[in-house]
């Protein structure tokens, strides 16, 4: 098949599920065009082929985190590239339904006539994301356009994928038929996160310490990363010998509240790590945490670094809200617990102290990541959901 795919990232953040995505769908026979913003680009259309994919960098006018599908002189721009070289695609995809996004999609399956698929992966209005990763003037003067542009558009979709179960109802909740949609969450590159021994990894990136290691780490959604640090804190007060390791945005947000609570010497502070290092990194830790409070956010969200440490065959302290209520059980990946300070200083001492339940938890967290997480695994249930709406629509 010839596939369009319209994305509202810039391309230095596309590999997080589009990139993956087209890159499978190329190895599995496909000719994928796919459709990003310049990392820097403000004027001129880039044409590059990266990994047999052809991606079209086009131009926008904003800057920052504006520069995600919200210019709208952008719209124009991309409908009139489209139609100037206008292939003979069999569908298109678009990854969530800003405008810079929507609306060319929409042209090209209405100019076209083929089915239009829709991606859906993080809850924005209504109580979602924009009310802890946006700030007070963003959400009064936007917040209406950004529910506006979430939602409208989602019945258009002759087929679509959501990236929880949250999203899901909600999506059934607006208009769009269930048998329409795939539940695919994201997935991971197993040959770059998976086990390595402990104390090896520890040597690899210079960290001079035998004992335990609790690792917190977040890129983009931290807001509820502080009761992994008050969690730590009550199981170090409680005779727990161990280390905090911090990495990404979170190490930058908690530097502060680790200050407050006389953390500075059991902390590690590796802050943001290179690509190539971060999976060291992780199994460097012998578990992590992840708060994952019962917000409305919660409901459309998969954190990725939970499938990442699974993949690296680490253990998680979490709370069983959302997509991730799934993971509980004799077979979970780590300990599910409550939203509280007890009980995430409780499952990390447990972890710690018992070698033999979190060499379990290793196991099963890597068994779970190769059996379902796979970029490829899951790209063959995408294409099969391709497949079926082409038939029921053709």
């Amino acid at each position: 098949m010839k596939i369009l795919m319209i994305s509202h990232h810039r391309w230095s953040r596309s590999d997080l599920r589009a990139v993956p995505l087209a890159r499978e769908l190329v190895q599995l026979g496909h000719s994928i065009t796919l459709m990003v913003i310049s990392d820097f680009e403000n004027l001129k259309f880039k044409i590059t082929e990266v990994d047999g994919i052809k991606v079209v960098h086009c131009p926008d006018l904003t800057i920052g985190k504006l520069r995600s599908g919200w210019d709208p002189v952008s719209i124009f721009r991309r409908k009139k590239w489209l139609r100037e070289n206008l292939d003979d695609f069999d569908l298109v995809q678009a990854f969530e339904t800003r405008p810079a996004t929507i609306h060319p999609a929409l042209y090209v399956a209405r100019q076209l006539d083929i089915p239009l698929f829709i991606d859906w992966i993080d809850w924005w209005g209504r109580g979602g994301l924009i009310t802890v990763n946006r700030p007070g003037w963003y959400q009064l003067f936007c917040g209406g356009l950004e529910t506006f542009y979430e939602e409208k558009f989602r019945p258009c979709a002759q087929g679509s994928t959501v990236i929880s179960r949250g999203l899901l109802k909600r999506a059934i909740d607006l208009g769009v038929e269930e048998d329409s949609i795939l539940h695919m969450r994201n997935g991971v590159d197993l040959e770059f996160f998976k086990p390595l021994d402990l104390q090896q990894a520890r040597k690899k990136v210079g960290i001079d310490w035998s004992g335990g290691i609790v690792g917190v780490s977040g890129a983009d959604v931290v807001a509820d990363m502080k009761i992994a640090v008050d969690g730590f804190k009550h199981a170090v007060d409680h005779g727990l010998s161990a280390k905090l390791l911090l990495m990404g945005h979170a190490a930058a947000m908690l530097r502060g509240h680790v200050e407050s609570l006389g953390l500075r010497s059991d902390v590690i502070d590796v802050g943001f790590v290179d690509r190539e290092d971060y999976p060291v990194y992780v199994t460097a830790s012998d578990l992590f945490v992840v708060p994952f409070p019962e917000k409305t956010y919660n409901l459309g969200r998969w954190p990725n670094r939970f499938g990442e440490y699974m993949a690296a065959g680490r253990p998680v302290i979490f709370n069983p809200y959302g997509d991730l209520a799934d993971f509980q059980g004799d077979e979970a990946p780590g300990i599910a617990c409550e939203h509280s300070v007890d009980a995430m200083a409780a499952g990390i001492r447990e972890l710690i102290d018992n070698r033999v339940l979190w060499d379990q938890k290793c196991t099963s967290a890597r068994r779970y990541a190769t059996t379902h997480l796979g970029w490829r695994s899951l790209t063959e249930t995408l294409e099969r959901h391709y497949h079926s709406v082409l038939e029921n629509t053709g």
